[in-house]
């Protein structure tokens, strides 16, 4: 078993934004592994955008969508993982897929990774929730281990991404105890990106707010963010992950009233804010930012203006906001590569899985090592 390896994570979220692909450098196996992250780049979903978002809309489509957009997905996966390979071998490629269904025990990550393992001439592991599903979890949230690995402390953190859905990771503090992995907490929150895209597409005709300057520009209806924030808590009770059907569409009928655009955008970030930090323990006194939504000026002003504790971007700790999820994405595929599950019974209420995570695909005459 190598102990420096390259390995490329590939993530493309529910909001369909495009896609995420990271390389880092792993020292050491299993939970001891240090990582680093040496390049990052986003591409687009290309042609397979349209029918992925159909699919996630449970629009009835032929076989031969599906194909296509598999095949067209892994095409884009391929090209972005050539691009930030550059000239470094990698010994593994980890992705995600993309998320066209979800509705635990039943989960689909669509990708077909034979043309990444064809051109990348390495393994390629995929459908890394399976496992967890079939031992009975929730097969979300997937990434606490590895926020573990990345961003453990000698004091609590909470570790919040913000895609399509927000899910949070709470880390205790690193006592040195291998025990305290087992004090890891984690659940999704609420429809993030989902909505705060909608309504970008809704009041102002963008496919979303670019670094949330018309929100900036807005003011905050606090009668409105209360109404959104108690629709919101009923939704969301954190005791199960969300996915198709919690997108919260019709959450956004209670801006109608809002004539100008920028205090509609405005107080819906304000509203998902505080209910984000409401889902904070007192005791996690640092909050790290991660994810697509961390990109938006407004949300993180919004974030910061409702709480006095230390709240920083994941850049600041070396893996850069947009990245945080391909890099994850690595993170468990070395340790899927070691043996290690890469769930959290206590985060997914899985049993103790038996099977290997992920779906293997070997190019001819190499194996794992």
């Amino acid at each position: 078993m190598k102990n420096e390896r390259n390995i490329i994570g590939i993530m493309s979220g529910t909001s369909l934004d495009g896609i995420d692909a990271a390389l880092v450098r792993i020292q050491g196996n299993g939970l001891d592994q240090k990582v680093q992250l040496a390049r990052h780049a986003f591409g687009s979903l290309g042609d397979a955008k349209e029918t992925l978002a159909s699919l996630a809309q449970g629009s009835p489509l032929p076989p031969a969508a599906w194909a296509r957009a598999a095949r067209s997905l892994g095409e884009c996966y391929m090209e972005l993982a050539k691009q930030v390979a550059g000239d470094t071998p990698p010994d593994l490629i980890s992705i995600h897929g993309q998320t066209v269904h979800h509705d635990p025990p039943h989960s689909i990550q669509l990708i077909n990774p034979a043309p990444i393992t064809q051109t990348m001439n390495c393994p390629v592991v995929h459908d890394l929730r399976a496992a967890d599903l079939a031992a009975g979890g929730e097969g979300a949230p997937i990434t606490p281990l590895a926020d573990w690995i990345l961003f453990r402390g000698t004091e609590p953190v909470t570790v919040i991404n913000l895609g399509g859905f927000c899910n949070m990771t709470h880390l205790p503090a690193d006592t040195g105890d291998e025990h305290c992995i087992e004090d890891i907490e984690a659940h999704d929150v609420c429809p993030c990106n989902h909505l705060l895209d909608l309504a970008a597409r809704r009041w102002i005709k963008r496919d979303f707010d670019d670094n949330g300057a018309t929100a900036a520009r807005g003011a905050c209806h606090q009668q409105i963010v209360d109404t959104i924030t108690e629709s919101l808590v009923e939704q969301t009770a954190f005791e199960r992950s969300l996915g198709s059907g919690d997108e919260g569409h019709g959450i956004l009928d209670a801006l109608s009233t809002i004539e100008d655009p920028a205090d509609a955008l405005a107080t819906l970030v304000n509203a998902i804010a505080r209910l984000i930090l409401n889902a904070i323990p007192k005791e996690q006194v640092r909050i790290l930012l991660a994810g697509g939504g961390a990109m938006n000026q407004a949300f993180v002003a919004a974030f910061k203006s409702h709480t006095d504790r230390n709240v920083e971007l994941s850049d600041e700790q070396g893996i850069p906001a947009q990245a945080r999820e391909a890099v994850a994405m690595a993170v468990l595929g070395g340790l899927a590569l070691d043996g290690i599950p890469i769930t959290l019974p206590q985060v997914t209420k899985s049993n103790e899985p038996t099977t290997f995570d992920g779906s293997w695909c070997f190019p001819r005459g190499h194996m794992p090592s």
